[in-house]
């Protein structure tokens, strides 16, 4: 792979909106997305990468469980009722967590980790030609949502994402150039 072709599919790379409910994902293209973000910096070897796939009923047993728990945090009715189903959107849902660690620096470290290897699964299901939506936790659900994927207590989720085949194509996104201050 040459520097243009990766940055071509760092670039090519946008959130799918739509994912084919129905397509099926084969498992070792799951298992070496999954690995893709072993590989991310991880600076003190604690290995904090916690992964848990929902396919099948049990994308909806998880909607359920998050929705109960916003529920009874008096969420309004309309987003506990979204929630109850949106897990169901694509074939595969990745809920992924980072493990705590001995120190609020490990932890915050294993946090960065984590992400940068979400980032590495995104990209590497690009590759596959395939879609992904990286969408947040939801607030306050921690608990619940590590207990349901049988994570310890003390995991913390940093995101669900949404894996499949696209419906149809993303339109191209405008990534305008970031602000860079060069100090010499």
């Amino acid at each position: 792979m040459t520097p243009d072709d990766l940055e071509s599919l760092i670039h090519r790379r946008a959130s799918g909106m739509t994912i084919d409910r129905e397509a099926s994902v084969d498992e070792t293209v799951i298992a070496r997305v999954v690995r893709a973000a072993v590989a991310a910096p991880n600076h003190r070897k604690t290995r904090p990468l916690r992964v848990a796939v929902l396919r099948g009923d049990a994308r909806l047993r998880f909607g359920e469980a998050v929705a109960d728990v916003m529920a009874a945090r008096g969420e309004e009715k309309n987003r506990v009722d979204k929630t109850r189903g949106k897990y169901g959107r694509a074939p595969v849902v990745l809920v992924v967590a980072a493990a705590e660690g001995e120190s609020g620096l490990e932890t915050d470290e294993n946090r960065y980790s984590v992400a940068a290897g979400i980032q590495n699964m995104l990209l590497m299901i690009e590759s596959f030609g395939m879609t992904a939506l990286w969408s947040s936790p939801t607030k306050g659900a921690n608990t619940e949502m590590a207990a349901f994927c049988g994570f310890a207590e003390t995991d913390h989720v940093l995101g669900v994402v949404y894996l499949g085949h696209s419906a149809r194509p993303a339109p191209p996104r405008d990534r305008p150039d970031p602000t860079v201050n060069w100090i010499d």
